[in-house]
């Protein structure tokens, strides 16, 4: 996995699309997930948003209180995980911002 080399200062005067991954770990088993968001935010306000992210694209139901997420086992095994959000943000172990595209203005 490729992490960002140069990250921009935060003037409030770009808006930018990150790519990331955040990594959920419980014991052995991992899940890497795929995330994109836009805008102008920056710093560790960003990971908040990463995170929150990454739950919902494994929403069990509209009002995005449960989630479902495949985990895998290091021999290739996988399994799903359920839990809330309370649950997924203590299993939380990385945020990598992989990627920062200057979004059209």
């Amino acid at each position: 996995m490729e992490i960002i080399q140069e990250y921009p200062c935060a003037d409030g005067s770009r808006n930018n699309q990150h790519h990331g991954i955040v990594v959920f770990q419980c014991g052995d088993c991992r899940a890497e997930i795929e995330v994109s968001i836009g805008g102008n935010c920056y710093g560790a306000g960003l990971f908040d948003v990463f995170i929150s992210e990454a739950l919902e694209k494994h929403a069990t139901n509209d009002d995005a209180d449960y989630f479902r997420i495949p985990m895998k086992y290091p021999d290739g095994q996988s399994f799903e995980f359920e839990g809330d959000e309370r649950d997924f943000e203590s299993m939380c172990v990385a945020v990598y911002i992989t990627r920062i595209v200057p979004e059209d203005e």
